[in-house]
């Protein structure tokens, strides 16, 4: 694997991503445990309602619900930003027959999804590119559909849906899986969201943005019929249950890292349960 160099300096949000999902944490062992998905998951199937037990399966259940939500097809031109190791994008690529532009700023996800791709016999398909979400390195006017999955937090929210419109042709349409943490106060909430801002390096502007605030910058941006659909209590609590019967497994490959992945997913959970974190499928057209 050849390596690509970072282009990103130490006073960019991009680099402390990128030093943070890029870390020697995240290696290729975590494959054994989800091969390549990152995501929280969407634990309830909405063909018949039932709870999904599987990662794997909750991870493609919440791409498929929010690319039905969008209505990804066959001629659509998707650019799946944050995509992380593309596994995202081969999922959506063999769900709904789209072309895929995948974009992430952390450059060991796109060495090591590259190599996914080119494994697949994919590359006519999908274009694993690295790059930045607040300053997209793609023309204007190009995508039918803007794909995003957990990656805002790291972003400049106001960068991003500009970004977005900008490359979305005159009928395209934006979809986003969105962790909120919504707005609130007093010492626990403030010590708590310091914390996870600092250990997970997510920008401090995007802790406690109101549903209100989120709105007005998408508006902004340009992009109207704005729905936001609130479904957390069939992400954090089930993802964090999983993860803590699978605990045994995780260690075996993934060393202290898993015990600190499933403490991780325990303030999730305990956040959403206290009201301060939501997660939302969000759409927009342009």
């Amino acid at each position: 694997m050849s390596e690509i160099k970072s282009q990103w300096n130490a006073s960019q949000q991009e680099y402390r991503t990128e030093k943070f999902w890029g870390g020697d944490h995240f290696d290729l062992a975590m494959e054994a445990h989800h091969p390549g998905y990152l995501s929280f998951g969407y634990w309830r199937r909405e063909s018949d309602g039932n709870p999904i037990s599987d990662n794997i399966e909750a991870c493609e259940n919440l791409y498929l619900a929010l690319g039905n939500r969008v209505g990804l097809g066959a001629e659509s031109v998707v650019l799946d930003v944050a995509c992380s190791m593309l596994q995202e994008s081969i999922y959506l690529h063999r769900t709904f027959g789209s072309t895929i532009t995948g974009l992430d700023c952390v450059n060991k996800h796109i060495e090591v999804g590259r190599i996914r791709v080119a494994n697949a016999n994919l590359e006519q398909h999908i274009t694993p590119v690295y790059g930045s979400g607040e300053n997209i390195p793609l023309a204007s006017g190009s995508y039918t559909h803007v794909f995003c999955v957990e990656g805002t937090p790291y972003m400049d929210r106001s960068k991003f849906f500009k970004e977005s419109h900008r490359v979305l042709n005159a009928s395209g349409r934006i979809a986003i899986g969105e962790c909120m943490v919504r707005p609130s106060s007093g010492f626990l909430f403030e010590k708590l969201a310091a914390f996870v801002a600092d250990a997970w390096q997510i920008r401090r502007e995007n802790i406690g943005m109101s549903e209100q605030q989120y709105r007005f910058l998408l508006s902004d941006a340009g992009f109207r019929d704005i729905q936001i659909e609130y479904i957390g209590k069939y992400v954090y609590t089930p993802f964090f249950i999983n993860d803590f019967k699978e605990l045994g497994r995780m260690i075996k490959v993934r060393g202290w890292h898993a015990i600190a992945k499933v403490f991780h997913n325990l303030l999730c959970d305990l956040s959403f349960r206290l009201g301060w974190l939501e997660y939302a499928f969000v759409t927009a057209q342009k």
